[in-house]
């Protein structure tokens, strides 16, 4: 298989700017604001992610661990997915979001932010591509550190990055479906959600918190299990 040819920095620059346009999830800081809270993505595999989950289950106000930490990991698996479905399917653009790329940075109220530099990428549409740095080289060991610190399950957490993508390519629009389609079939968030209803498999738990009420892809609004 031949690799992908590396994309200008001007060019990964360009499509991350495009796709922080969208919202907040989509945006990508890659200019530097001189900040002192912005921290390195590796360290989100350690005491990082112990500081992450408990602010985010502080402003939750909910004191079980399993929930905090699905919500924030479905909120950061979207903070991937959204701006890299949108620089591939706008640009041609894959951004180079692996950990050791990006710093990171919680502020109360916002989605966790991020900060790619150097700005790299490659210039490809190739779900394969896609699907290796977003999930083999991101998700997939952070899901594993969720895991080996709170016992929450598995099938919810792929669960969540599944709906993180599809959530991404709501807000797309059509344009994204060839994509979304292919990469929500590969390893393992195949399955993950129903094609004929769109509903999602396992539920992200939000529903817990109180008020939180259930997603609109949520499995427990499926025919077999009723509204809730």
């Amino acid at each position: 298989m031949t690799p992908p040819a590396p994309a200008p920095a001007s060019a990964v620059v360009a499509a991350l700017a495009s796709a922080g346009r969208h919202n907040a999830y989509f945006l990508v800081e890659t200019a530097d604001d001189g900040a002192d809270d912005w921290r390195p993505v590796t360290g989100l595999f350690g005491a990082g992610l112990d500081d992450l989950l408990a602010a985010v289950a502080d402003r939750l106000g909910h004191d079980e661990p399993r929930v905090a930490a699905s919500i924030a990991f479905q909120g950061y698996a979207a903070k991937i997915w959204s701006p890299v479905l949108a620089a591939v399917t706008e640009s041609g653009v894959l951004p180079d979001l692996a950990p050791e790329a990006l710093r990171w940075r919680y502020r109360a109220g916002e989605p966790v932010g991020l900060l790619l530099g150097p700005a790299t990428g490659w210039q490809t549409t190739d779900p394969a591509d896609v699907y290796a740095v977003a999930v083999e080289r991101h998700l997939g060991p952070l899901l594993a550190a969720v895991r080996a610190r709170v016992s929450v399950s598995e099938r919810l957490l792929w669960g969540n990055v599944a709906a993180a993508l599809a959530g991404a390519g709501r807000v797309l629009g059509p344009g994204s479906a060839p994509l979304r389609s292919v990469l929500l079939g590969l390893g393992r968030l195949s399955g993950t959600v129903d094609e004929g209803t769109g509903l999602r498999r396992t539920c992200c738990l939000f529903y817990r918190i109180p008020g939180g009420g259930t997603c609109g892809d949520c499995v427990l609004r499926g025919p077999r299990t009723g509204r809730r």
